[in-house]
């Protein structure tokens, strides 16, 4: 997920209006972006809290596959373990 802006001029002013979006791949392959949240027009406070949640809450694809593979090794190891536990009785 990130921040992402659209920028309109309005009586000679710039306005930036923020959403929160994320990429999606569809079936085919194909990354769409969806819009998660409308935040609208904020200030600059308001958007560094924003970053934050969402780094907080957004967790890198490297790390996600790390932990899944890390997991299935456990539980790989776990059930070979029970197996020949097992078998020994």
């Amino acid at each position: 997920m990130f921040l992402r802006f659209n920028r309109r001029f309005k009586d000679g002013k710039e306005h930036r209006y923020w959403n929160i979006v994320e990429n999606k791949r569809c079936t085919e392959g194909k990354v769409v972006q969806r819009q998660v949240l409308y935040l609208g027009e904020i200030n600059d406070g308001q958007f560094e809290a924003w970053y934050r949640l969402i780094e907080a809450f957004d967790v890198p694809i490297l790390s996600r596959r790390r932990r899944t593979r890390k997991m299935t090794s456990v539980a790989t190891a776990t059930a070979a373990t029970s197996v020949a536990t097992a078998s020994r009785w």
